[in-house]
């Protein structure tokens, strides 16, 4: 029998990477982990700048669109809006020397002592937090609900009795007016509805008399009387850069004592300036222009040049924002003077927006 021969093992002729090989691969595989890592931060940070853009300019139509709505409100009081009727108020708490007509548009300029007036005293949860160098402004009127009387008063002391209820609760100012005359008191008691018809009372518990200036007739409106401020103020938050995030506020008058208490509302984020001029119509019946100090008689205003500007929250920007907005009456250069206006010399976005707004309760030629 044949001698088998002894087989070898099959092998192959296997070589491995060497070292330059190995760091030729290593060096092309960074390069495309960079490239891809280069194009994912240009593509955050585009789309980061989009995102913050869309929300400024969004904030900032919000925020003049609000603004606008009760601007173009200042005024209201039902029929007697164009007249200059005589409104007598009988709130025991209402600021002493209060005058409607007077208060239906005030103006600030907030300098280094904010609100420095009788109505806003005791305020020192606005004083705390509005911001030095814009402006502000307290609107107050009739409220955009109201209620028509189901039945002649027969005496000034008669509750009242309305088809339906605009809103008012016990202890909110409600204001009463006809094409004649008005007035201004506090419900003093829980409203009570009946088949529909709503009984309201304007007793001495919160009023100077539980009388009126007179009875009304059926075709008077009721409604709450609201009075609100306008301003720029610190919501004491920073963002990731530490920068002091500003809002749009509201403050409504609780006209709770002579020195009122005020519920402070945030509006909008990121409005960080307001400025604002008052067309004042003049005695030849044009109209002027002029900042809040500069306006002998805010009932004769009747339009508004506003102006926000907004920011957004974060840094986008590539490089510190250098742009000198010129808003009304006032120029908003980059600087660290906030006092003076300046805007702060940072990296975040800011989108300017301006209208002139006709009050639609005041005419412009007179």
């Amino acid at each position: 029998m044949a001698k088998l021969r002894e087989k070898k093992p099959f092998t192959l002729n296997q070589q491995g990477f060497t070292m330059i090989e190995l760091m030729i691969a290593l060096v092309i595989g960074l390069a495309l982990m960079a490239g891809i890592f280069s194009v994912f931060l240009m593509t955050k940070e585009t789309q980061n700048f989009t995102t913050a853009m869309s929300r400024v300019q969004d904030s900032a139509r919000f925020s003049l669109d609000y603004l606008k709505q009760d601007i173009r409100m200042i005024g209201y009081r039902g029929c007697i809006s164009f007249d200059d009727p005589k409104v007598t108020i009988n709130i025991r708490d209402m600021p002493a020397a209060y005058v409607a007509s007077e208060n239906e548009l005030v103006g600030f300029e907030i300098a280094a002592n904010p609100l420095n007036t009788a109505l806003y005293g005791n305020a020192d949860n606005i004083k705390d937090i509005i911001k030095k160098g814009t402006d502000a402004f307290s609107i107050a009127r009739m409220g955009d609900s109201h209620a028509l009387l189901s039945t002649t008063m027969t005496s000034a002391i008669n509750d009242i009795q309305l088809v339906g209820n605009p809103g008012l609760q016990d202890d909110d100012v409600a204001f009463i007016s006809d094409c004649a005359s008005a007035d201004i008191f506090k419900v003093s008691s829980a409203p009570v509805e009946d088949a529909g018809i709503v009984t309201i009372t304007h007793g001495v518990a919160n009023n100077i008399t539980n009388s009126l200036s007179r009875g009304y007739f059926e075709d008077a409106t009721v409604s709450r009387y609201q009075s609100r401020l306008y301003f720029i103020g610190d919501t004491e938050r920073t963002n990731s850069a530490g920068d002091t995030i500003y809002s749009l506020f509201q403050a409504t008058n609780n006209f709770d004592a002579a020195s009122p208490s005020f519920d402070i509302v945030e509006i909008i984020e990121g409005v960080e300036n307001m400025q604002i001029l008052y067309g004042e119509v003049i005695g030849s019946g044009n109209v002027i222009f002029r900042k809040a100090n500069a306006v002998v008689d805010m009932t004769k205003v009747a339009a508004i040049q506003l102006s926000l500007l907004v920011s957004s929250q974060q840094s986008v920007r590539k490089s510190v924002d250098s742009t000198t907005y010129q808003m009304p009456g006032q120029e908003v250069a980059p600087g660290n003077d906030l006092d003076n206006s300046d805007h702060p010399e940072d990296r975040r976005l800011r989108y300017l927006v301006s209208s002139t707004i006709k009050i639609r309760n005041r005419q412009l030629i007179q």
